[in-house]
């Protein structure tokens, strides 16, 4: 999970940290913040952007890439897995 909040970060999000302290170790320091990380959009958007997430122009889907994965993470945890088993198959 750490590579993730990492790749956010460097899209761009800073999880309400104040720049001056960012860093992925204060990010997921405490461990009762991270779910809500974890549904913010914003990181989504973020992460999405380091790691290129676009849908070809040929298919014309209108919600952004992100998105799907950020759903895909809800179904995972609602199928009773963990945040860590979905990021560890995702960013290979």
């Amino acid at each position: 999970m750490k590579n993730a909040i990492q790749k956010a970060i460097e899209g761009g999000w800073n999880g309400g940290v104040p720049v001056s302290i960012l860093s992925v170790e204060t990010v997921s320091a405490n461990y009762y913040y991270q779910p809500i990380y974890l549904l913010d959009p914003l990181f989504w958007q973020a992460l999405g952007k380091t790691e290129g997430w676009e849908y070809p122009k040929k298919y014309e889907i209108e919600d952004p890439m992100w998105k799907d994965y950020w759903h895909r993470f809800i179904d995972h945890l609602a199928e009773g897995k963990d945040a860590d088993s979905f990021f560890n198959e995702l960013l290979k």
